[in-house]
């Protein structure tokens, strides 16, 4: 998975999140298509799950406009 700008997404990156109002969260885990954790999460596709502070820990399936990419950890 990637952000809109091409960059890879990667566990550990601190990201910008504008939903409402703009936060920072951290990706911590990246599912993979058809693997366990995306059968059990219903999301065949896989996904990126960040640890947010606002709406908690949230799986995002698609990198939009809303997250960017602020630095790596």
């Amino acid at each position: 998975m990637t952000y809109l700008d091409g960059q890879p997404v990667m566990v550990g990156d601190i990201v910008e999140i504008n939903n409402h109002r703009k936060h920072q969260a951290v990706v911590v885990e990246i599912i993979a298509s058809n693997s366990r954790q995306a059968i059990e999460w219903n999301s065949p596709k896989g996904g990126v799950m960040i640890d947010d502070p606002i709406i908690c820990l949230t799986l995002w399936l698609d990198m939009d406009e809303d997250i960017k990419l602020l630095r790596r950890k």
